[in-house]
């Protein structure tokens, strides 16, 4: 976000609200997610080149990172364990 909000405030806030949209369908809907990676979904943003990647376990929805397509994408593969 950081990295948008320096280029443009609007740009980060659309940003903002991509992340906020992904997090609600993910607690709404957990099947919504697209299989990822082990066992992971994850909610592509609009407009954007991220998406939310969580797990969905019998009482809740963990959020384990907001990834980058191109960029690491399985950087947060640690956070599994």
């Amino acid at each position: 976000m950081q990295w948008y909000r320096e280029r443009s405030e609007t740009a980060a806030e659309r940003f903002w609200d991509a992340l906020i949209r992904a997090r609600k369908q993910a607690a709404e809907l957990p099947k919504i997610g697209t299989p990822y990676f082990e066992g992971t979904r994850v909610v592509p943003f609009r407009k954007f080149p991220y998406g939310l990647v969580y797990v969905e376990r019998s009482d809740k929805i963990i959020g384990l990172a907001i990834c980058h397509f191109s960029r690491r994408p399985r950087y947060w593969k640690r956070r599994l364990s």
